[in-house]
């Protein structure tokens, strides 16, 4: 119960909703209370509802599978990606960067964009549901007390669009629908006139943040999900903007958190891995959202060599589209049903926007259908090389999840039909088990060694101040910094550490744990039977790593997040709090402090911020639970004498008690006088 209501990622759920075969929730105030900050809270709206009674409702879960740790299929998270970067130099005078559009005064001076009066300048083709745009504006002249300067997004046509509206004195968000204006959210702030700002506004799907130099202005949630281009504006002043960076975003619950729960309702074995990870493309199944990317060629040469690359267009058409010569029409239709050879599976019924193949060699294996007609496409594939692409047709679907309102949970489990069409291996659980548990830090010390499937470190996988080996043949250097690129194929990858901590983690998917070595110690990679790591060794260059064991040591603390760690630790293990099943240890422990003198093994399935869900826990030696700290109960009651001795509420009840404690205190005193009064007659001589 407490693992359900500390979970906080999606990842973490799904594997306890998996591993308990959970089909029915039953949620209470109290729990409602308890849960508030775990993503149980948020899963509530997908589930449908069974009965409700006050204070009280059933809620069904359907058959799901869980991320694992180690699986051919990996889902990648995604990093901000930088789509523009202008800082206005090099342009002759009155120009506009390539690809702009500019109305009234508007252009290029002194290495500065300049806006004067009523002007608008559309930044390039780009529309993004989520973004972080960032730039440096000032007010070189303000001509009325209504002068602001405007940041449209979100803007479909003239008339609908969001902006954030930057005056002297306040910041404002506004929402135009229909051509009428309404003011979502303001807050009162200063811009001094001729002194530059650096203005960050990051907008995530259904969400808007904006800060100004280090001020943290508006952090609302947005009405509906923006659609439509970037658009920089000043009304009624002269506006200087420089060093503009868009980067495109991808919010987890239009990226990987729908995608997860598509895997997980479909049945699919996973493993969920940033794509900062160096074993990232090292995977049978990749998928991924589409993205603004400079480059696909790199993932079309992992495709070529047997890789399948799974793309969905959560955030829109992207790069991977444009090179499958997807693109969309106008149509736009209601469809209530996924047709995939022939066999049709309802969805519910929803509006979708057309999309279109301009390539040959490209096959629509399901469309999206009313009745029984075909009428969208939904899934494309292409072959290339070896292997495949599969491109999914899922913006519009993600989008009405996130609309409020409705019966989500009809969405959500449509879900499944739409992963149906992703190949691999699937499979729920058929047994109800609760896996161990451990909340907080685990501390070992002794004899520590690690087993991980990946590492990361910094960014990526980067290591300072070490001492790198490469055997055989390879350089053997001191206090260098290193970056290990790409690991493929069959690597083993330990950790031989004097102590360790090892803890959950709040930024990074659940496939990953913390793990401190304050002490330092050794990092070995071993490639065998056409395994390859590279690795770029600061003043050495790039080296390709095959049929060799690269070593990293260090004797000052390091850190690093593992995924897929199995840990055996041979010496104290300290657990803050540990829940484990008598198969693993000699007692059952219930989340309890333990001290392990002797062997520990475990191995991380998911790792939460708080809680690390276990798939095995094994411990040997003596076990010593540490007592809690005594705890009065007072300061936690903080009860007001006062009230309760004296309040008018409370006078009828503490009358009858005193009475009753009166009367006992009489009988009491009573019946010991006798006694008394004999005990002295005895003792009389």
């Amino acid at each position: 119960y407490r693992a359900f209501i500390w979970a906080e990622k999606p990842g973490t759920y799904l594997a306890l909703l998996s591993e308990g075969c959970v089909s029915y929730a039953f949620m209470t105030g109290p729990d409602a209370y308890f849960a508030s900050g775990s993503f149980i809270m948020d899963m509530l709206p997908y589930l449908e509802p069974v009965m409700k009674v006050p204070g009280a409702e059933v809620l069904k879960i359907p058959p799901l599978s869980g991320p694992e740790a180690d699986t051919s299929t990996v889902l990648l998270r995604q990093s901000p990606v930088l789509v523009l970067y202008e800082d206005f130099d090099g342009y002759a005078e009155g120009d506009i960067p390539k690809g702009w559009e500019a109305e009234g005064n508007c252009g290029v001076s002194d290495g500065e964009l300049h806006m004067r009066g009523n002007a608008t300048c559309t930044i390039s083709d780009i529309e993004l549901p989520a973004f972080r745009l960032m730039m440096k504006m000032s007010f070189l002249g303000v001509y009325s007390s209504s002068a602001r300067a405007r940041i449209y997004f979100g803007q479909y046509n003239p008339e609908n669009y969001y902006s954030i509206d930057i005056y002297v004195n306040k910041i404002a968000l506004t929402g135009c629908t229909n051509g009428t204006e309404k003011t979502i959210y303001e807050e009162a702030t200063y811009v001094s006139p001729g002194v530059p700002s650096f203005l960050t506004v990051e907008v995530l799907g259904l969400s808007v943040f904006v800060s100004m130099d280090t001020l943290h202005v508006i952090d609302v949630p947005l009405p509906s999900m923006p659609e439509g281009r970037l658009v920089l504006a000043s009304e009624d002043c002269h506006l200087a903007l420089d060093d503009v960076e868009v980067y495109q975003l991808f919010p987890e619950e239009l990226s990987y958190e729908n995608v997860s729960f598509m895997l997980s309702l479909s049945g699919l074995r996973y493993t969920p891995l940033t794509d900062m990870d160096p074993r990232a493309y090292d995977a049978d199944t990749i998928i991924m959202t589409d993205g603004l990317y400079d480059s696909v060629a790199m993932l079309l040469r992992l495709v070529e060599k047997g890789s399948r690359l799974v793309v969905l267009n959560g955030l829109g058409l992207g790069a991977i589209a444009a090179n499958l010569s997807i693109s969309y029409t106008d149509e736009v239709v209601i469809v209530n049903g996924i047709l995939v050879e022939g066999e049709l599976r309802e969805i519910p019924a929803f509006s979708v926007r057309g999309v279109s193949c301009g390539n040959t060699d490209v096959d629509v294996i399901a469309y999206f259908s009313s009745g029984e007609e075909p009428i969208i496409p939904y899934a494309f594939k292409k072959n290339v090389g070896s292997g495949e692409v599969l491109y999914l047709h899922v913006q519009d679907y993600f989008k009405k999840l996130l609309e409020p309102g409705g019966a989500k949970w009809k969405f959500f489990n449509g879900l499944e039909v739409l992963g149906s069409v992703i190949p691999g291996e699937r499979g729920f659980g058929e047994q109800a088990r609760f896996p161990d548990t451990v909340k907080g830090l685990v501390e070992l010390e002794g004899d520590v060694e690690l087993e991980m499937k990946s590492i990361l470190s910094g960014e990526g996988a980067a290591f300072s101040a070490v001492d790198v080996d490469i055997e055989p043949g390879g350089p053997s250097v001191e206090d260098v910094d290193i970056r290990i690129i790409e690991i493929k194929g069959d690597v083993l990858m330990e950790a031989h550490l004097p102590s360790a901590k090892l803890g959950g983690q709040r930024g990074l998917p659940c496939a990953y744990t913390f793990v401190m070595a304050e002490e330092g110690g050794e990092l070995v990679l071993k490639a065998s039977r056409g395994g390859s790591i590279r690795v770029d060794i600061d003043g050495l260059g790039q080296f390709d790593i095959r049929d060799a064991v690269l070593k990293i040591c260090s004797e000052k603390p390091m850190s690093f997040y593992a995924s897929s760690l199995h840990v055996l630790a041979n010496g104290r293990t300290s657990f803050e709090n540990v829940w484990c099943h008598k198969d693993g240890a000699p007692i059952v422990l219930k989340g309890t402090s333990a001290d392990v003198e002797g062997v520990v093994e475990l191995l991380v399935r998911a790792a939460d911020v708080h809680v690390l869900v276990l798939e095995e826990l094994e411990l040997k030696g003596d076990i010593r639970l540490r007592p809690e700290e005594p705890m009065s109960l007072f300061p936690l009651l903080h009860v007001r004498w006062g009230d309760l001795l004296l309040g008018y509420g409370n006078l009828m009840a503490l009358t009858i008690a005193y009475s009753l404690i009166a009367t006992w205190l009489i009988w009491k005193f009573l019946s010991e006088r006798p006694y008394e009064e004999g005990r002295i007659d005895l003792r009389t001589p």
